[in-house]
């Protein structure tokens, strides 16, 4: 119940925060959105009262926290959640057999020895074997798409 009333709280906030401009404040050339000023690196939420925000009373310290943190790193979660849906797209890119990997030389040779001993079945079990980096899985991603490509163009 008490994660309920917390979370409850912390998205009226920030709905709120999204939705309701500031006042005209000598710092500003003319209103802001307040989830806009809470970006700001020197303003904290206690700060927006003086461009126009009333506190509630039912905002404790840790809601203010989290308020804070999900409206000042919410471009990071943005890209963290990109980052994660990109990986699931690309988990299950399935590796042809008999790919000779010590010959893709835009690998680093001990990611290609690597490849070489495991012969991974997907792009997700070579981003699993320990050592392998992501420029070597985003080299052999263009070179699985060169590859298509070319298979495409002789049929």
């Amino acid at each position: 119940n008490r994660f309920k009333e917390v979370t409850t709280i912390k998205e009226r906030e920030l709905e709120i925060l999204r939705t309701q401009k500031s006042t005209k404040a000598i710092e500003l050339s003319e209103p802001v959105k307040l989830y806009q000023l809470l970006k700001r690196p020197d303003i904290e939420l206690n700060d927006l009262p003086r461009f126009g925000y009333k506190m509630t009373e039912d905002l404790n310290k840790d809601i203010i926290r989290k308020i804070t943190l999900e409206c000042k790193y919410e471009g990071y979660l943005k890209r963290q959640l990109a980052d994660i849906d990109r990986f699931s797209r690309t988990e299950h890119i399935a590796i042809p057999a008999g790919i000779d990997f010590m010959k893709i030389q835009a690998i680093a040779y001990e990611a290609r020895e690597k490849m070489a001993k495991v012969q991974p079945r997907s792009i997700g079990q070579v981003m699993r074997i320990s050592g392998i980096s992501f420029a070597d899985v985003s080299a052999l991603l263009i070179y699985l798409k060169k590859k298509k490509h070319l298979e495409d163009t002789e049929e």
